[in-house]
């Protein structure tokens, strides 16, 4: 049972760093760019790819799924590769991956207002 709970913390992680993300260290540790560039990625991404294609997704949070998947995974590779690969060797910072999580969610929505 203590495995399952500590999943669940993992998992709520996202949602309770939410104001360590947006209000402690927006500017001062760059989270903002994080999140801007997921914005304009994510967006870009859905007007390209499903847009001119067609794409009829279903309801609203297969749209929000998709989006918070594209942040989360295009900001996670972007940690990696600063940390393990380059010669930068920047920290892995799971709260710049939250923060381009959270902006692919924020382009999911403004993709549905626009369409």
């Amino acid at each position: 049972m203590s495995t399952f709970i500590e999943l669940l913390k993992t998992m709520s992680t996202f949602f309770t760093s939410f104001p360590q993300i947006f209000f402690k260290d927006f500017f001062k540790e760059r989270r903002y760019l994080h999140f801007s560039l997921s914005i304009v990625i994510v967006l870009a991404s859905f007007i390209f790819a499903y847009h001119f294609m067609y794409f009829d997704g279903g309801p609203v949070w297969v749209y929000i799924l998709i989006g918070w998947f594209q942040g989360y995974t295009m900001n996670w590779a972007r940690e990696w590769y600063y940390n393990y690969k380059s010669k930068y060797e920047i920290p892995f910072d799971y709260l710049d991956i939250y923060a381009g999580a959270y902006g692919g969610i924020i382009a999911s929505i403004l993709y549905l207002i626009i369409i």
